[in-house]
């Protein structure tokens, strides 16, 4: 969790910024048809965070707080973890 410690950064308090500046809307609400303001910076390639350059680099997206923290995110910090993630069932008893 070496990473960690770079969300407090000066540098990536910027980066932040200038990605909610330039996309201040929720990716993931827009592509569901809902109009949200984003608050979270988001790593879309997970991999990239294993150096230092590679966290500050991006790519990244915004999302709200609730999508950031949706199963999908959820399922994101545990592959992050090492674990798999948890698969969603649907009504006919398939994975979605």
């Amino acid at each position: 969790d070496q990473w960690r410690k770079l969300y407090g950064t000066a540098r990536w308090q910027a980066i932040r910024k200038a990605q909610l500046s330039a996309h201040p809307l929720c990716r993931t609400c827009l592509e569901h048809g809902r109009t949200t303001a984003a608050t979270v910076c988001n790593h879309r390639d997970k991999e990239a965070k294993a150096t230092v350059e590679g966290f500050y680099a991006g790519p990244f997206s915004s999302e709200c707080a609730p999508c950031h923290d949706s199963v999908v995110g959820r399922d994101e910090r545990r592959i992050e973890g090492g674990k798999l993630p948890i698969q969603a069932i649907g009504t006919d008893g398939w994975p979605l």
